[in-house]
């Protein structure tokens, strides 16, 4: 290989002197003039040559690409992300969620939300109490619901008609007495509770105007009054007293629904439920109807007093 290589070389050389002597010939003015060129030789040819048959060939192949559209520029539809079927105003998904977690003196707090239901009514109903929540402009309200039941069952209906049924714990509630009043529209039925002979007006006596405190109940101290739901749609009110514990000598717990007569329901009719607890695990129900005095006794009081029995206080 080395040999044939420096074969070549030589003749290229000797191909370049010729042609190079034979130029200075034809150019050189004591040469006479002009002379032509010689015919090229065959190892000029050689420098022309094409590449070595083994040369190495590379071959590469392209990706299958997908047919261009039929007119170049067709318009593609965006990728959109996928939504819920219903959302609110605010981008939140649809849909009625509920909470219960018990809480003491025996209650429960109920959460509700749904976010498509704002500024709506939801009827709530346990063991014969009836109430309405409002929801606020997010679609959520709460409530915290004094239970009459172990473990207590609660029922929601929503403005379209569906339900959503929910329970919850109340592992104290053997340790409080309760009673309350339900009824729907303006009426302005009020739940009051004289505790030990408690004078109107003064301490001891529960009454919306004075409701006493949870915390007062757990610590034996006295009962309160819970209010809920919206007026001019169902409300409650629930009484809740510590059973055998409050200090000092015995006495009764004395139960009478009130309602005074105003411009607003003086000559309406009312109806309402009573339902309190028991000593034995029952629940004592009942229903009342009425009729209120006239408009010409505006500002009179209407009291009902046998509605419930008294509760009994233990002596300690």
């Amino acid at each position: 290989m080395t040999r044939r290589m420096t074969i070549r070389l030589a003749s290229v050389a000797l191909a370049l002197a010729a042609v190079a002597g034979a130029w200075w010939q034809g150019t050189n003015p004591r040469s006479g003039g002009a002379a032509a060129l010689p015919p090229m030789t065959g190892a000029a040819l050689h420098l022309a040559a094409p590449a070595p048959e083994h040369a190495p060939v590379i071959a590469a192949r392209l990706p299958d690409l997908p047919p261009l559209p039929a007119r170049f520029g067709t318009d593609v539809p965006a990728a959109t992300p996928s939504l819920p079927d219903e959302v609110s105003r605010y981008g939140l998904p649809c849909g009625l969620v509920v909470g219960a977690a018990p809480e003491p003196p025996a209650m429960v707090r109920l959460t509700v939300a749904d976010p498509c239901n704002a500024d709506a009514a939801i009827r709530v109903e346990h063991a014969g109490l009836s109430f309405t929540l409002r929801t606020d402009l997010m679609g959520r309200a709460e409530a915290l619901l004094p239970v009459l039941t172990d473990p207590a069952a609660i029922r929601l209906t929503l403005p379209g008609g569906a339900t959503r049924e929910i329970a919850a714990d109340a592992p104290d509630l053997a340790d409080y007495d309760r009673a309350a009043v339900t009824w729907s529209g303006a009426s302005g039925v009020e739940l009051h509770a004289r505790e030990r002979g408690a004078v109107r007006g003064g301490a001891g006596h529960v009454r919306p105007a004075a409701p006493g405190s949870p915390g007062a109940a757990m610590r034996g101290e006295g009962g309160f009054l819970t209010a809920l739901g919206t007026q001019g749609a169902a409300q409650t009110l629930v009484y809740t007293f510590p059973r055998d514990t409050l200090p000092g000598e015995g006495g009764v717990v004395r139960l009478s629904v009130e309602v005074p007569v105003d411009a607003g329901n003086c000559g309406t009719a009312v109806e309402a439920g009573t339902v309190a607890t028991t000593r034995d695990g029952d629940l004592a129900q009942s229903r009342v109807a009425f009729t209120l005095p006239g408009c010409a006794e505006a500002g009179q009081v209407m009291v009902l007093q046998n509605l419930f029995g008294d509760l009994r206080i233990a002596a300690n």
